[in-house]
């Protein structure tokens, strides 16, 4: 404990200091040292910069009630940051970096919000790295906070990654719906979009979809994005089960401008697919056949150049002189611009990942011979 107060009065220099490093010590004093880098969590220059190894340190050894002690700890530095009383400090802070410089008002103001962004990103990655509710509820209040920066909000979003309670999917699919405007972009509203995909939540499938058949946009807004993230999140909500309703959803045409379905997307939402266990290898080969449209035959075929197996070669050979014209942004730009040439595509990385597996398999068996 004593060894623990001289590291924490300076965690940046003492760390690394002697033959025991900080992780060996907090190894040793566990719950004691839960408390000690809990209490030693606050919005001092020198500790905002070491909060993410406290984070990691605490969530080696704390019990979960010690990690929302400590994940409070965080939120309340956060606020901290957030409140207009520290922009005394922060100015401060601007003055000592650009020591024996007049700094105008419009200067100042900049650096003052500069900083401020830079302190609540390091304390969101310490939140992220704990892991719990509390700071997942956190992180989407102020993501669904129209007045915060539009990049503070991305930043907690994005910190938010698969530990937002199951209690925030009503703010998350408002910040979906938001108008976008400089306030609430594309990728924001994709972030919220993620973020309702992690939570293990079936009941939200209904108004995915729902959501999924009203979006339409291009790649000159990124508009496609929101569909696409939609698309991905119903994928790992639902699993296998949901492949022939999404399959369903998917085939609809979707109206002018933005006729047919990005590569982007379609390719994206194979990866989900992709990440399915066990492998959906013959749900997905059904949806290669000619009654189903060219974006819905595109995602199986894209697939199954990724998760295939050797009987999946011959399969998608057959496919390689079929004319189908992809529709959508993105898929001539790819050189592929019937389905043909995705077959083609997907069959060469099929192929290549096979023989990679096949030599590996060999090499092994070469190294045990020996």
């Amino acid at each position: 404990n004593e060894l623990l107060d001289w590291m924490l009065a300076d965690f940046n220099t003492r760390a690394l200091a002697g033959s025991a490093t900080a992780e060996q010590v907090v190894g040793v004093a566990r719950e004691a040292a839960v408390a000690r880098l809990t209490a030693g969590i606050n919005s001092q220059d020198n500790t905002v910069p070491v909060l993410g190894e406290f984070a990691r340190l605490i969530n080696g050894v704390a019990t979960p009630a010690g990690k929302q002690a400590a994940t409070a700890r965080l939120i309340a530095v956060a606020q901290e940051f957030e409140a207009p009383a520290i922009d005394a400090r922060l100015q401060a802070k601007a003055r000592e970096l650009l020591p024996g410089r007049e700094i105008p008002a419009e200067t100042m103001t900049r650096l003052v919000s500069q900083l401020r962004e830079q302190y609540l990103v390091r304390i969101f990655d310490a939140i992220k790295t704990l892991g719990q509710p509390n700071g997942g509820e956190y992180l989407v209040g102020i993501a669904a906070n129209a007045s915060s920066p539009l990049d503070r909000r991305k930043a907690a979003l994005g910190a938010a990654q698969n530990i937002v309670p199951a209690s925030q999917a009503t703010a998350l699919f408002g910040i979906v719906n938001c108008t976008p405007s400089p306030a609430c972009n594309m990728e924001l509203r994709g972030l919220a979009v993620d973020r309702l995909g992690e939570s293990r939540d079936r009941n939200l499938l209904p108004q995915l979809f729902s959501l999924f058949d009203t979006q339409n946009g291009g790649t000159a807004d990124n508009g496609f994005i929101v569909r696409w993230k939609l698309g991905e999140a119903i994928i790992r909500l639902g699993g296998a089960s949901v492949l022939p309703e999404f399959m369903t959803h998917l085939s609809v045409a979707r109206p002018a401008p933005f006729a047919g379905y990005t590569f982007r997307e379609v390719n994206g939402e194979a990866q989900a697919v992709g990440d399915i266990t066990p492998p959906p290898r013959a749900v997905m080969r059904g949806f290669l056949a000619a009654n189903h449209p060219p974006q819905v035959r595109a995602l199986a075929v894209i697939y199954l150049g990724l998760k295939g197996e050797t009987s999946d070669l011959a399969l998608l050979d057959g496919l390689r002189g079929d004319t189908s014209a992809m529709s959508g942004e993105g898929w001539e730009a790819e050189q592929l611009a019937t389905l043909g040439a995705v077959a083609t595509r997907a069959r060469e990385g099929l192929n290549t990942t096979l023989q990679g597996a096949q030599q590996a398999a060999a090499n092994a068996g070469a190294q045990a011979a020996r």
